[in-house]
């Protein structure tokens, strides 16, 4: 229980640092709240609760926005259903980050299960997740290029089953939840041990981890204000129409180009 504390002490911190001030401060908007947590004894009763639109049963912990609480489950000695393989701790960081965003960043969120670019949500919150820990080893910084969703995706991008960029970047949550079945195959770490049977979806996670890590860390001093921008605008319901020309790229292929250069290298 208190490493999970501590992950997820450390999330908000992640958070408070790279988010920096609300794009909504000074707004009439909701009152600061407690980050709602609920842990279920088991995945039975995690999806048996009759939340907002129930836990997906491919999950091991989701952030309901609607009511503005997060849910988890942990079974003693049994591993979570998690699509990363990712234990309890990581999943609470990234969902506590889905519930810092809506809850302390932009409070008035105004997205569609149909809007374009779902990438942002989840890449941002695996971002954060992963990197948060390796801030107080790193000085701070949150850019250690050997986290999990790098190491995934640059496997993956060697086997040639990375999903194209212009189907990452139009990707809607409807489409997240209902057209990204199938297996992708056993994917074999570089900076992990072992190796991972990954899905479509597990590979969505990862693959928006990675291009987030780029846009932040990769895309010269433009890179953070546009990924926090995107960030803010998709949560306000705002629909991205160019996703090269502000980080430099005369045209997707050109970004896509220099994504695939970058995990080349890792």
């Amino acid at each position: 229980m208190e490493e999970r504390r501590e992950r997820g002490e450390a999330a908000v911190g992640a958070n408070r640092a790279l988010l920096g001030e609300s794009p909504a401060a000074g707004a009439v908007g909701r009152p600061l709240e407690p980050l709602e947590i609920r842990l279920y004894r088991s995945r039975a009763e995690y999806l048996e609760d009759p939340a907002d639109g129930g836990a997906l049963p491919w999950s091991s912990g989701y952030y309901s926005p609607n009511e503005g609480i997060s849910r988890f489950y942990s079974e003693s000695g049994k591993g979570a259903a998690d699509a990363l393989g990712r234990d309890l701790h990581e999943v609470v960081a990234h969902e506590l980050t889905h519930h810092y965003v809506d809850r302390r960043w932009v409070p008035f969120d105004a997205r569609t299960a149909t809007q374009p670019g779902f990438w942002l949500v989840e890449g941002f919150a695996e971002h954060v997740s992963e990197q948060a820990l390796e801030m107080r080893r790193r000085g701070g910084a949150m850019d250690d290029p050997t986290v999990r969703a790098l190491d995934i995706t640059a496997a993956v991008a060697r086997m040639g089953r990375l999903l194209p960029l212009s189907t990452l970047l139009s990707m809607t949550h409807e489409k997240f939840e209902t057209g990204l079945e199938g297996a992708v195959g056993v994917v074999k770490l570089r900076h992990t041990l072992g190796a991972i049977e990954l899905d479509r979806r597990g590979l969505f996670y990862a693959q928006s981890g990675a291009l987030t890590y780029f846009v932040l860390h990769r895309c010269g001093d433009a890179g953070r204000a546009t990924c926090l921008g995107w960030l803010a605008d998709y949560y306000r319901g705002r629909r991205i129409v160019d996703w090269s020309e502000p980080l430099g790229f005369n045209d997707l292929a050109a970004f896509e180009k220099a994504f695939l250069a970058f995990l080349a290298g890792i």
